[in-house]
């Protein structure tokens, strides 16, 4: 039975018109009722802070992109163009950067991995379809239903969506095995110094974190009010205020070893593991720039220990063959 009924009504009245304290079926299916938006936090000034951020970076980004496309020519020859500022403003430009990031030019050229980028597409993809997956779980309205999809063969894929991720790991490994090397046949003691593998972290984590701070404080101010009306708005997994106390374990990169229970961002363990992981990418890339040999036999242990330890894990904790737990 549909019933339609005004937005102003709150949930408790909702719930007082369903189950009357008196006069109420004792076999009432209806146990509590939720809106869209009950669970989500008021607007705050976090919310408008982050707000006038992002539209000073829209602004920027908009701004530079108009004189890149209109008037770049005109002004390359100014003295003001050589400036550190200049430079810093242009390179918000969104219209170059849309047109880098569309750019499929380079792929051709030598020194490529041609195969890396039908790998990187189909794991996006594979991504992208799991996570809608997780996502329908979260807001349908009989879960149970679900399992009516598990002996499908095609389903295999929704269940197993964690190995899309380790094709995206082994992509990390590869292309920053590749790429170091590349540096350190152009000058071997510059890279191999310590100076050389303290930039090697710094770039790293100068590439991921900005973006990734900036989407935590999206996350914690912004998002929730976006999807207020939403039914993803009823799932204190979305809308819980978990970062207001868990934000430091997000900024360290620790989120997959503190507070796994109540995550700021519980997609972003894949970070924070990538991360540990490059953090010790020196024990297996200089065994390999002084001999093979001596890399082959570092990799055989590092093999051996990792599938030990999950062969432990899977026993010790009775965990099933997908990680779904289905």
């Amino acid at each position: 039975m549909g019933v339609c009924l005004p937005a102003s009504c709150s949930s408790r009245e909702l719930e007082n018109l369903f189950r009357p304290e008196s006069g109420a079926l004792k076999d009432n299916p209806v146990c509590r009722v939720t809106k869209p938006g009950d669970m989500t936090p008021d607007v705050d000034v976090g919310f408008y802070v982050t707000i006038s951020i992002m539209g000073i970076i829209v602004f920027i980004c908009l701004a530079s992109g108009v004189v890149d496309f209109f008037f770049t020519e005109r002004l390359e020859h100014m003295r003001f163009s050589k400036s550190l500022g200049w430079r810093l403003f242009m390179s918000c430009s969104l219209y170059a950067n849309i047109a880098s990031i569309f750019d499929v030019s380079e792929v051709t050229k030598g020194g490529q991995i041609g195969p890396i980028h039908c790998i990187r597409f189909f794991s996006m993809v594979w991504v992208l379809l799991t996570h809608l997956g997780a996502n329908y779980l979260s807001v349908v309205a009989n879960p149970i239903d679900i399992m009516a999809l598990v002996p499908d063969l095609t389903s295999e894929a929704l269940t197993n969506g964690y190995f899309s991720v380790d094709s995206f790991f082994f992509i990390s490994g590869v292309l920053l095995t590749f790429l170091w090397f590349k540096m350190f046949q152009r000058s071997p003691k510059e890279v191999n110094s310590p100076f050389g593998w303290a930039m090697f972290y710094v770039h790293r984590i100068l590439r991921l974190s900005p973006a990734f701070y900036f989407l935590v404080i999206f996350y914690s101010f912004v998002l929730k009010q976006l999807i207020k009306e939403a039914p993803l708005s009823i799932n204190m997994a979305v809308v819980g205020d978990y970062c207001s106390t868990s934000w430091w374990v997000e900024l360290l990169y620790l989120q997959n070893w503190v507070d796994l229970q109540t995550p700021c961002l519980g997609y972003s363990w894949y970070l924070a593991t990538d991360l540990q992981m490059f953090l010790f990418t020196p024990l297996l890339i200089i065994p390999l720039a002084i001999k093979p040999i001596i890399e082959l036999i570092v990799a055989a242990v590092v093999l051996i220990i990792s599938t030990a330890a999950n062969i432990f894990l899977v026993i010790h904790y009775h965990w099933p063959a997908a990680q779904n737990g289905f």
